[in-house]
Order: structure tokens, then C-alpha cells, then sequence
């Protein structure tokens, strides 16, 4: 998958992402399938018995995405202070951000649990966007609906399965399960999966990898 600066698109995103899951949950699946590449919902995964609907989202701040747009371009020191960022923060302007990059001052660090604490605050706040999007005029809900997140939150060393149970009571009392009745999020090596009935960790599959 190309870098941002390169002609990263969400369609590139999307794709690695609906991979990765397939190959994981392969034994979970009917078959035969086919998958459909479409919008409101992203995908859509049809076999005999059912059609299932897959939202996809980067769970990334768009700030963060944007300077990370920048230094690719070459604007700012190699080796960089880790951004830190709040769900929800108001849009920066270009001069800002490029000043941030420039200055590269630290953030003011990270502890105890504070990094699996925001990145559980963002995947609850995008779960919730995801779950609002759903309900206007034009999404289409299928027989079944999974949510898809891929997890770019910057944080330290996260630990993605706590980070997720810590998000979990507030998506059950969001209501995210009523329409989407597994939520996945991946990173680079874990799948997590979350559902009415509780939070799992599995390895992530590499589909370009025979097992």
C-alpha cells in the first residue's frame, strides 16, 4: 500500500484492509462468496445464505494524517517527536501544522495507561460516527452489518485488545451493536473483535503469507 505522499487513496486503504480481515475470518465464512467494492457501506459480502454490509474507517486524526502528508513531501526533521492528539480536536491550518512539523517540539509525553485511553476514545468516537452515518437516508443495512477499523491512532506501544475493552462499554451504551453486530479493528498484527457478547483478540492474517 503506497504512502500517503505517493497516491495513497482510500480506495488503497480500503482494499488492504478488507484483505486482511477475509484472510482472518476465513473460517467463520460461507462459501462460496463474492465481495463488492461499493459505498454506503464500503462493501458488501454476498453468499447464499446472506448478504453481509462492511463499513470501513481509518481511525486516524486528521491532522496527524495531514502532517504525515507533509514530512513524506520532506518538510520537517526525519526522526520526530510521536504527535499526540485529542478525538474530536478542531482542523488545524496548513501554516499551522507545518510550524508544529518545523518546531518538532515533544508533546509532553504519554503514561500509565493514557495511550490505550485516547486511541479507546477515538475508536468509540469514529464507532459512533459510523453508527450515525448508518442511519441517514441512502446508507443501505444488509442482513448482517459489520463496522471495520483500521487503527492509525498515534500512541506508544498500544496495547490495541485494552484499548478496545476500554472502548466497549461506551459503544454498548451508543447503541454501535443494535445495527452493527461485529465491529473489527486491526492494526498491524491483531484483529480485534467486538460484538454484544464480549471483546477477542486474534492474530491478524497476512493473505500474501501461506499458513
Amino acid at each position: 500500500m503506497p504512502d500517503r505522499a505517493n497516491g495513497r487513496t482510500k480506495d488503497h486503504t480500503e482494499r488492504y484492509c478488507i484483505a486482511r480481515l477475509l484472510a482472518t475470518v476465513a473460517g467463520d465464512l460461507d462459501y462460496p462468496f463474492m465481495i463488492v467494492h461499493d459505498d454506503r457501506p464500503d462493501f458488501v459480502l454476498v453468499s447464499v445464505p446472506s448478504r453481509i454490509g462492511i463499513e470501513h474507517t481509518e481511525v486516524v486524526p486528521e491532522n496527524v494524517a495531514r502532517a504525515s502528508f507533509l514530512r513524506s513531501k520532506g518538510l520537517g526533521p526525519n526522526v520526530y517527536f510521536t504527535p499526540r492528539a485529542t478525538f474530536g480536536e478542531e482542523r488545524k491550518t496548513a501554516q499551522e501544522l507545518k510550524g508544529e512539523i518545523e518546531r518538532d517540539e515533544p508533546s509532553g509525553g504519554w503514561y500509565g495507561e493514557s495511550p490505550e485511553r485516547e486511541t479507546a476514545d477515538a475508536i468509540a468516537g469514529f464507532s459512533l460516527s459510523k453508527l450515525t452515518s448508518s442511519q441517514k437516508d441512502g446508507y443501505r443495512l444488509f442482513d448482517k452489518n459489520w463496522l471495520l477499523l483500521y487503527n492509525n491512532w498515534p500512541a506508544p506501544a498500544v496495547d490495541l485488545g485494552k484499548s478496545a475493552s476500554m472502548a466497549y462499554p461506551k459503544m454498548l451504551s451508543d447503541g454501535v451493536f443494535s445495527t452493527f453486530e461485529r465491529v473489527y479493528i486491526i492494526d498491524s498484527q491483531n484483529l480485534i473483535i467486538l460484538s454484544a457478547a464480549g471483546v477477542q483478540t486474534v492474530a491478524l492474517v497476512d493473505p500474501g503469507v501461506e499458513s
